[in-house]
């Protein structure tokens, strides 16, 4: 795999390039974005992993603004920030974690983990 030393310069320096190798070839599942959540995905997302996936357990659940004041992803622009409390807090990060690392595709999935529908997470770009 080919790595861009550039923009990887500084993990580079801190581990070595094989250690960077492995990281860039791993593929990242994040469960829950909240305060702890989202910092962890932030820094998985800048570490230019090979891809990353931000879920919710329930699509039905939209987010809410305890949620924007854990979450400094969703965006708080406009007159009512709460306005723009559409859908669940993985989805309503996805583009800005996006725009962290355009080479590390970052991805939505949704659905219970383990019990009845275990396994139908909906992923959606």
């Amino acid at each position: 795999a080919q790595l861009d030393l550039d923009a990887l310069s500084r993990q580079v320096a801190v581990y070595d390039i094989k250690s960077q190798l492995r990281v860039s070839n791993a593929s990242v599942f994040i469960t829950g974005l909240n305060g702890l959540g989202i910092e962890i995905a932030k820094n998985i997302c800048l570490a230019g992993v090979r891809s990353v996936t931000v879920h919710d357990v329930d699509q039905t659940k939209v987010a809410t603004l305890e949620d924007m004041n854990s979450n400094f992803y969703i965006d708080r622009t406009g007159e009512d920030p709460g306005a723009n409390l559409s859908a669940p807090r993985a989805k309503l990060a996805l583009e800005r974690l996006q725009q962290l690392n355009p080479s590390v595709p970052v991805k939505y999935a949704a659905g219970p983990l383990i019990g009845d529908g275990a396994g139908e997470a909906e992923a959606a770009e």
